[in-house]
């Protein structure tokens, strides 16, 4: 999604789509949106966000990306089920379940 701040244009990156799908979160063009995230300088020069929660302050309601330590809640390890509609309206969870480690295969 990409998204004017001032004067500024920045690419939101949001995670993927099939995530989306489950979470029945929805953001149309010329809504207020508030997001948080880390901000990133891409080397073609254009600034990225990578979200961590979004809220729509247009219609209300908000979706949480990214647990604090950054670990998207689309991700495998994350405990219980697949992690659709868990995070709707809630603050980011604690990670229950995740044993650390981006790698496949790695750090064991």
């Amino acid at each position: 999604m990409t998204i004017a701040a001032g004067q500024e244009v920045v690419t939101v990156l949001l995670g993927p789509w099939s995530y989306w799908e489950r979470q029945g979160f929805t953001v149309s063009r010329n809504q207020e949106i508030s997001v948080t995230g880390s901000r990133a300088q891409g080397k073609d020069g254009s600034t990225y966000l990578f979200a961590q929660k979004l809220e729509n302050k247009t219609v209300g309601g908000s979706l949480t990306l990214r647990a604090d330590s950054g670990v998207p809640n689309w991700s495998r390890g994350r405990g219980g089920g697949d992690g659709a509609g868990q995070n709707i309206n809630r603050g980011a969870g604690g990670g229950a379940g995740y044993r650390g480690g981006a790698m496949r295969g790695g750090g064991r």
